[in-house]
């Protein structure tokens, strides 16, 4: 269909009335309802498989503390051993790389509860060990 000019008319009126009212006036919005999505988790689209993988991979409450606790221990530890005199730079790289190869492995823990063959060989006594030889 083709607007006519009433239409056009009609329209303009419809947007540009309400800016011409009295400024005493309150400023009312209409709003349209708007219906609220169901979400088909069974479907085979991309959105129902994002929701059943957030949904799937969603970290308890005490995990996430334990996960917290985790980080503040190594932000601690990592202070502290960048504030400490005694220590050669060298050491301190080394020990951070050491506490940071324990804290991602501890987060791991918390995803992939099995351990793997990574974990095995290079614990944390097999690292030290290296690094004294």
């Amino acid at each position: 269909r083709v607007a006519t000019v009433a239409d056009i008319e009609q329209r303009a009126r419809m947007l540009f009335d309400p800016l011409k009212r009295p400024t005493d006036k309150a400023l009312v919005f209409k709003r349209a309802s708007i219906k609220a999505l169901t979400v088909n988790r069974q479907a085979s689209t991309v959105a129902a498989y994002f929701t059943r993988e957030a949904q799937h991979n969603q970290i308890a409450p005490a995990h996430r503390r334990a996960i917290r606790r985790i980080d503040q221990q190594y932000y601690a530890l990592r202070r502290a051993v960048f504030s400490d005199q005694r220590l050669t730079r060298q050491d301190k790289a080394q020990l951070v790389s050491v506490l940071t190869f324990e804290r991602l492995k501890a987060r791991e823990q918390f995803h992939n509860p099995k351990p793997n063959i990574e974990v095995n060989l290079m614990g944390s006594a097999a690292i030290r060990n290296l690094l004294e030889e």
